[in-house]
């Protein structure tokens, strides 16, 4: 599973991994390379460039050892060189996110390849399982504090994502000391 960040991959491997590994499906989460330093380190995580998302695919789909490969991708901040970026529905972001996944399969061409395209930012989720129940994260003082961060949007987790500075995923970091 080709993931964008940090966060994504956590919840892949402490989440969704233990539910899948009883029935023998493991899987292996990579966050997508977006550049590399200066000094040849490689970056990742955080949207960026179709061409690095298509690379990383790539990659694990000719490797024969994997049965299937899909990806995790916020339909907020979308790739704008990515196959479907430019879906003119933008009031209705549910059909343009499903045109998106389609024309994602598409220009991969391989039917392993099952693509998947999150109506709104992934850290969004968090905030959802905070304000339903705070044993979900696990820490009390963390649910409390995403709390309160949604407090400021009547308890509606889909309105926090109001600008690239207030996203989810920057009022999360904001806490996180909390989530650790």
């Amino acid at each position: 599973m080709v993931v964008e960040g940090q966060t994504e991959e956590a919840f892949v491997k402490r989440v969704l991994a233990p539910h899948f590994e009883p029935l023998g499906i493991y899987l292996t989460v990579v966050i997508v390379e977006t550049s590399r330093a200066a000094s040849g380190a490689k970056r990742r995580g955080g949207g960026g460039n179709w061409s690095h998302y298509e690379r990383d695919i790539l990659k694990l789909l000719n490797a024969s050892h994997f049965a299937m490969v899909t990806m995790l991708l916020d339909f907020y901040a979308y790739p704008s060189n990515a196959p479907g970026a430019d879906c003119a529905k933008p009031h209705q972001p549910r059909e343009c996110a499903q045109a998106r996944q389609d024309a994602l399969a598409a220009s991969i061409g391989d039917p392993r390849f099952r693509p998947f395209v999150l109506l709104h930012e992934f850290e969004t989720l968090v905030f959802a399982a905070a304000s339903g129940r705070s044993s979900i994260l696990g820490l009390q003082d963390a649910a409390q504090a995403l709390g309160r961060e949604l407090d400021e949007f009547g308890g509606d987790p889909e309105l926090l994502d109001d600008s690239p500075d207030t996203a989810p995923s920057k009022r999360i970091a904001r806490v996180s000391d909390l989530l650790k």
